[in-house]
C-alpha cells in the first residue's frame, strides 16, 4: 500500500544553505515528491496560519524540530561523542509549521484510501488539481484552458476561454463582487445566464456551446469524485425537470444544391487571391468534404498514386478512435495540388506552404485560422458575384454529404467518407434539404380538377 510522509529534500540544496520540504509518497519501491509550498494543496487549509511562509528553505535543524519535536545534540557515550535526539518544546510559530505539514499529509492520506486502485496519476488528479465545489470556477477553467492546450487542442481551448469570459461577464451585470464559485452554479443561475445571453443577441447555438462547457467541467469533478452527483445542475434525464438543459444547438446547413455547386466550380476571377479561395473550396468538396485544417495538415505521404489517405485532426486530444479516410483523386483535385503544393524531396513535409514542420502547434493553429478566416472573407465576395447565399469554407462538407446523398449512395458510405464516428452524426448533416428539393418533393401534394 502506498504511504505518504513529509521529507526534507536534500537532493537539491538551495544557495541559502535550506532545503525545500517535500510531500513524499512511495508505492512499490517508487517514490514520487509533490510540493507542501502552498496551501492549495493542503487537505484543512484553515489549519495554515495567514503569518506562514511556505514556499522557503529549511534548515536540517528547523526541519527536525517542526516535524520530529527533536534536536540533535552532542553526547559523550562511554567517551565518544556521539550525535542523539533530544526532545524539544516546539516554539509557537514551529508548531503551526508541524500542523501545516501535518494537514498536506493528512490529504495523501486521505487520497491513498478512497482510490480504488492507486497509481501516481490518480493521486496526482486529486492532490494537484484539488477542485471542490468551494473552488473559483475561474480556476477551474484556467486549468481546463491549460490542460487543452497541452494537448493541443486549441480549438476547444478558445471555446472554454470564451466560454468563461462570457459567463465573468454575465456576473458583473448581476453586481455580485464575490468570485463565483463551482457551487454558485446552479440550474437559476444557468437559466438567467441563458436569458442573459439571448437578450445579449447570442444565438442558441452559441449558449449550447457554452453551457456544454460548464457541464462537462462538472462531469468532470463528479468522475474525480472531487463533487458529489447532487451538486451536478444540469438535466440527466426527462424527470429531472427543475434541472438545466442547455439549448439544442441549431446548425444552419450550408450545403449547396448541385446547380449552384456547377456555378461556383467553373468561376473564375481575375483576382488571385480571390481565385485560390474558390480552388480551395473545391478541393476541399472533391476530397470528401475535408475540413480545412485536415487539408493544411496533408503531408505528401498521405498521396499513395490516385488515392488521398488521412485521419481527421478532429479526433486528435479526444477519446474518439480516429478513423482513416481515403479519397480518390480526381484530375480536378491534383491540378489544384499541383498548381498551390510546393515541391519537397522528403514525404514528410506539408502539401501546402502554409505551415512547416518547424512551427509550433500553436503557431500552427493560428496560422491554419487566418488562412481560414482569408479564405472566408473571399468567398464572400463569389457569393455576391455569382447571387449565392453567403457562404464558408464549412459549406464544401455538406455539400459533399448532400449530393452523395442525392446519387443515392448508401449512409453508411458517406460516414466513412466523412469520417464520421457514427451514422447518427452523419444522418444529422443530411437532414437539411435544399429547397428545390423540398419543392420537387410537394409538387403532387394539390389535386387538379382533371384528377376530380
Amino acid at each position: 500500500m502506498a504511504r505518504a510522509g513529509i521529507y526534507l529534500d536534500r537532493r537539491f540544496k538551495s544557495v541559502d544553505g535550506g532545503y525545500y520540504v517535500k510531500l513524499r509518497v512511495t508505492e512499490n519501491r517508487v517514490t514520487q515528491y509533490y510540493p507542501t509550498n502552498h496551501k492549495k494543496h493542503a487537505g484543512d487549509k484553515s489549519v495554515i496560519d495567514e503569518k506562514l511562509i511556505l514556499d522557503r528553505t529549511f534548515s536540517e535543524k528547523e526541519f527536525e524540530r517542526i516535524v520530529h519535536g527533536t534536536e540533535t545534540v552532542k553526547k559523550k557515550i562511554e567517551g565518544e561523542a556521539v550525535n542523539v535526539s533530544k526532545a524539544i518544546r516546539r516554539t509557537d510559530i514551529e508548531e503551526l509549521y508541524n500542523k501545516a505539514f501535518n494537514s498536506f499529509v493528512t490529504k495523501a492520506d486521505d487520497i491513498i484510501k478512497n482510490l480504488k486502485v492507486f497509481t501516481f496519476e490518480g493521486f496526482e488528479k486529486h492532490y494537484l488539481v484539488n477542485r471542490s465545489a468551494k473552488d473559483s470556477l475561474k480556476g477551474i477553467y484556467d486549468e481546463k484552458i491549460k490542460q487543452l492546450k497541452l494537448n493541443e487542442q486549441y480549438g476547444t481551448a478558445e471555446t472554454y476561454q470564451n466560454a468563461i469570459n462570457s459567463i465573468t461577464d454575465f456576473r458583473e451585470t448581476e453586481r455580485k463582487k464575490n468570485d463565483l464559485k463551482l457551487a454558485d452554479v446552479t440550474p437559476d443561475f444557468l437559466t438567467r445566464y441563458e436569458k442573459y445571453m439571448l437578450k445579449d443577441g447570442k444565438s442558441k447555438t452559441t449558449v449550447s456551446m457554452y453551457t456544454r462547457t460548464l457541464r462537462a467541467i462538472f462531469n468532470e469533478c463528479i468522475a474525480d469524485g472531487l463533487i458529489t452527483a447532487e451538486q451536478y445542475p444540469f438535466r440527466a434525464h426527462r424527470s429531472q425537470k427543475k434541472r438545466y438543459q442547455p439549448p439544442a444547438a441549431k446548425n444552419k446547413k450550408q450545403a449547396f444544391t448541385f446547380e449552384q455547386i456547377t456555378q461556383l466550380y467553373f468561376y473564375k476571377s481575375p483576382l488571385q487571391a480571390v481565385q485560390k479561395a474558390v480552388d480551395f473550396w473545391k478541393l476541399s468538396y472533391l476530397c470528401n468534404g475535408m475540413n480545412f485544417k485536415d487539408l493544411l495538415t496533408l503531408r505528401w505521404n498521405n498521396i499513395d498514386g490516385d488515392y488521398l489517405v488521412f485521419e481527421r485532426k478532429k479526433t486528435e486530444g479526444t477519446k474518439e478512435e480516429s478513423e482513416t479516410i481515403t479519397v480518390h483523386l480526381k484530375d480536378d483535385a491534383k491540378a489544384i495540388i499541383r498548381r498551390y503544393s510546393q515541391p519537397s524531396i522528403s514525404p514528410d513535409n506539408y502539401l501546402f506552404p502554409i505551415l512547416n514542420r518547424n512551427m509550433d502547434a500553436a503557431t500552427a493553429h493560428k496560422k491554419t485560422k487566418d488562412f481560414i478566416c482569408y479564405t472566408n472573407k473571399k468567398l464572400k465576395q463569389v457569393a455576391k458575384d455569382l447571387k449565392l447565399p453567403h457562404f464558408s469554407t464549412y459549406s464544401a462538407r455538406h455539400s459533399f454529404a448532400t449530393t452523395l446523398k442525392k446519387n443515392k449512395a448508401s449512409v453508411e458510405l458517406i460516414k466513412e467518407m466523412l469520417g464520421h464516428a457514427s451514422t447518427a452524426t452523419t444522418e444529422n448533416y443530411l437532414k437539411s434539404f435544399d429547397r428545390e428539393t423540398i419543392k420537387e418533393a410537394t409538387e403532387g401534394i394539390i389535386p387538379t380538377e382533371k384528377t376530380a
